[in-house]
């Protein structure tokens, strides 16, 4: 019979079938079922080979069946149009999806019904009203009855529609015919694709050290001829390539290369020797001189007047090995490092600090073997502390700063350091930049407090500093800027200041009026004691003779336990 929808001539009622003799099944196995179809017809354009034709898919019956393409083999040997075989695959995915089937078992007037044949079905009972089937296969049921024996009908039928064989000329795909052969030339050899290069570094094993390596990676060359790859790599500007070696992957590890921009190319390489063209690439190698990455995941717990610093171990070799953690703290609102003083400097290896629990932030950065740093990272903390202390006394030292100064001085109700060059060995005076600091400051400088805390007997106690610095540029001049005020870094000109202040004390059991014995000096931040009295000190220094700390103030508490 034709592939058509064949207009129904019989209608199906339950007058048609005897007493419970109709079984539905509405849906096929998922085994049977499929929501797209493939296959292959013979192609005219392809010296009558076989060819795929276009697959026939269906975006709805695929969301039907969860979004998962299940397929079918159509093999049309008979086929010699692609327009035929895409319509004969619509044909076979519309018929398997309409899946209801119905078993009928009829009566005397189902005989009517011949096999291909297109019936309606009313059966008011299951909502059928006009439905049409297909009658699939008719067999003979031998029935007693009063009479007698009687051969009735037994129809096999599944639900049609005349969608099934609908076809419109853009349902059609375009069909390109299969080559004439799909062997590769031996001597026709693809390129690989761009090599891509990432930077790493890396621990020798000989105890050289933190070194670098080139990471080349690339997609391989699309041919089953190909054997190996050839790398070289130049620096930028070069004329000679350096050979890198011959590898059968798609990557290479080229070690112990030097900073700077560097050029890289690779090519493919087939059995037979020959060779595809070159692919290239151009990468900045950093090496050494990148700064580290900024430290991850820092968390702080505080316990007992101790905080506790958590974070992930730095991912940059040269930090843990032979750099370290540098720990800073700061009291202002909107902390920076040039407003902060030292706190600890820990092993680049390590990821964990205790340090004296303090109100304010505290600064992490991860410093390489080489001294570069690399980004802040902060946590802030109030500084609460389940026991809870009252105050016995203080020192104070702003804004007179009226103690021992020693490569220190006082400016503008500040503590800061002393210049470096005596007004007597000023060269010419007409070339000075600042009178106030000709030759810079300083690298160090030591403030005494002019008193000391005598407590009168001996007493236990808890010492903590307050401590408010900033780093300014003794040389920058509002006048001398350039550049617009919206671009300025800041107003103190403090953008790469390394300054730091420390506070150290030491104590003493007897009466410090009179032949008192002092022990050494030690560094306070927060410090638990059993002494009669105490005197402390501020360390100030700088990194840089251009860079100066402006402490706006110096205390040192003592608390009680309340």
């Amino acid at each position: 019979m034709a592939g058509a929808y064949r207009l129904p001539e019989i209608t199906l009622t339950a007058d048609d079938v005897r007493a419970g003799g109709m079984v539905l099944a509405t849906r096929v196995s998922r085994a049977e079922s499929f929501n797209a179809v493939r296959g292959q017809f013979v192609s005219p354009e392809n010296d009558w080979q076989a060819d795929d034709f276009p697959a026939v898919t269906s975006d709805v019956y695929r969301a039907e069946d969860g979004g998962d393409g299940v397929w079918r083999d159509l093999s049309l040997p008979f086929t010699i149009s692609s327009s035929a075989a895409q319509r004969l695959a619509k044909i076979e995915l519309e018929r398997a999806r309409r899946q209801m089937c119905l078993r009928l078992a009829g009566k005397l007037s189902a005989w009517a019904a011949a096999v291909g044949e297109t019936v309606m079905l009313d059966y008011a009972r299951w909502g059928f009203a006009a439905k049409p089937f297909e009658v699939q296969s008719v067999s003979l049921d031998l029935t007693a009855s009063g009479d007698g024996a009687a051969l009735l009908p037994e129809l096999m039928l599944r639900e049609t529609s005349p969608l099934v064989y609908d076809w419109d000329a853009s349902e059609e795909a375009i069909y390109a015919a299969a080559p004439r052969t799909t062997l590769p030339s031996a001597f026709d050899v693809p390129p690989p694709g761009v090599p891509e290069v990432q930077e790493e570094l890396y621990v020798t094993r000989d105890g050289a050290g933190v070194k670098a390596l080139a990471r080349l990676s690339w997609t391989a060359a699309p041919s089953g001829f190909v054997s190996q790859y050839q790398i070289e790599a130049r620096s930028a500007g070069a004329e000679d390539w350096l050979d890198q070696g011959r590898t059968d992957a798609t990557a290479l590890d080229i070690r112990d290369i030097a900073p700077g921009a560097w050029e890289f190319r690779v090519k493919a390489l087939s059995v037979l020797g020959v060779s595809s063209e070159w692919r290239e690439t151009s990468a900045e190698i950093l090496g050494l001189s990148a700064p580290p990455a900024q430290l991850q995941g820092l968390t702080l717990q505080t316990t007992g007047g101790l905080a506790i610093l958590k974070w992930q171990r730095s991912p940059d070799a040269d930090v843990r090995l032979g750099g370290n953690i540098v720990i800073r703290h700061s009291a202002e609102a909107t902390p920076s490092w040039a407003a902060s003083y030292s706190m600890d400097r820990v092993s680049g290896n390590e990821a964990i600090a205790v340090l004296p629990l303090k109100p304010g932030a505290y600064l992490l950065r991860a410093e390489d073997s080489g001294g570069r740093l690399g980004a802040m990272v902060s946590v802030a903390t109030a500084g609460a502390q389940a026991l809870a202390f009252a105050p016995l006394t203080h020192l104070e030292a702003a804004p007179q700063f009226s103690g021992t100064h020693a490569g220190t001085a006082t400016r503008d109700g500040a503590l800061t350091l002393g210049a470096a060059a005596m007004l007597d060995d000023w060269p010419d005076v007409d070339a000075v930049a600042s009178f106030d600091w000709e030759g810079g400051v300083v690298p160090e400088g030591i403030y005494s407090f002019a008193a000391g805390i005598d407590f009168g007997v001996v007493t236990r106690a808890r010492l903590r500093s307050v401590i408010a610095v900033a780093g300014f540029a003794v040389f920058d001049r509002i006048d001398a800027r350039a550049a617009p005020l919206d671009a300025w870094e800041d107003f103190d000109g403090a953008e790469g200041a390394e300054v730091d202040v420390v506070m150290e004390f030491r104590e003493t059991d007897d009466d410090p009026g009179g032949t008192p014995t002092w022990s050494g000096w030690s560094r306070v931040d927060g410090h638990e004691i059993e002494a009669r009295a105490v005197e402390a000190r501020a360390i100030l220094r700088t990194a840089d003779a251009a860079f100066a700390p402006r402490v706006s103030a110096l205390g040192l508490h003592a608390d009680g336990v309340s």
